[in-house]
């Protein structure tokens, strides 16, 4: 070795670099770099892997109501104008029924004179009954389930408080009217009398509106 000759200098002037320290400026930067994209690169990879599964995978279906019993009420939807067959000469009130949320809804906006009310009715398919709630200008509600009879009649009932039963039909005829008939027990069902007997017919077939 040359005297006094500058750290990794050697015969003929050439250098070469001496040993670096375990964690010299050089040595931390060697590593983080490799170490930065190893990572990046992990990355990427599980990325793509991750896009490549999701776009191959099916979604989940939601339920819906496309099915025949979600329709057995269809038959009430319509404009209607509802004469009150226990008192014919009284103005007709106004009813529009209507398929709400893809058919998973009946609704139904009811109006006669200063009276005027609403009513939800849905085919619950974890009990599979229809049920229907009701609720006017006054605050009087109605909650009553049921479902078709074998006639094709819609028939939904309760029972309040007191006991008294209520019991509604609506009933498709033939020339394209709805019959609603609402009645009442209060002997457990031996004799009813009518709270209500509504002939729906199609709002145009009446008042030319």
């Amino acid at each position: 070795m040359i005297p006094n000759a500058a750290p990794g200098a050697v015969d003929g002037g050439a250098k070469r670099p001496g040993p670096l320290r375990p964690w010299s400026k050089e040595t931390w930067g060697t590593r983080f770099w490799a170490r930065l994209v190893a990572i990046t690169g992990a990355g990427l990879v599980a990325c793509s892997a991750l896009a490549q599964s999701s776009g191959t995978a099916e979604p989940a279906a939601l339920p819906n109501c496309s099915s025949a019993e979600h329709h057995q009420f269809d038959f009430w939807a319509g404009s209607w104008d509802v004469v009150n067959q226990g008192n014919p000469s009284a103005p007709p009130a106004r009813n529009e029924i209507e398929l709400m949320h893809d058919g998973c809804v009946v609704r139904e906006t009811y109006r006669a004179g200063a009276f005027s009310g609403s009513s939800l009715s849905f085919y619950d398919r974890q009990d599979g009954k229809w049920h229907q709630t009701w609720i006017d200008f006054t605050g009087s509600s109605l909650f009553l389930e049921g479902g078709l009879d074998d006639e094709g009649r819609m028939v939904m009932s309760r029972t309040r408080p007191d006991g008294t039963l209520d019991r509604i039909t609506w009933t498709p005829n033939s020339d394209g009217t709805v019959r609603q008939h609402w009645q009442v027990s209060s002997d457990e069902g031996n004799t009813w009398s009518d709270a209500f007997d509504g002939l729906y017919k199609p709002r145009s077939a009446l008042s030319g509106r």
